[in-house]
């Protein structure tokens, strides 16, 4: 329910789902034709790219110190 009032946000462009059981995460991107694009970014796809900030962060940086055991 969450997303989809997020989608109704014109200005949003891109939406980030992380996991708490695991080291996964989902990011949403608008396309050009108002679709929304889902990638999966797990260990061995470590760089996410936040293009409407800019910036990229690496996968391991976020799941820093976690111990899913």
């Amino acid at each position: 329910d969450k997303f989809r009032y997020y989608r109704s946000i014109p200005q949003l462009n891109q939406y980030l789902l992380v996991s708490q059981g695991e080291i996964l995460i989902e990011s949403y991107s608008k396309t050009s034709e108002n679709h929304w694009l889902l990638q999966e970014y797990i260990p061995a796809r470590g760089i996410i790219s936040l293009d409407s900030l800019g910036i990229s962060l690496n996968l391991a940086d976020i799941y820093e110190g976690i111990d899913f055991n």
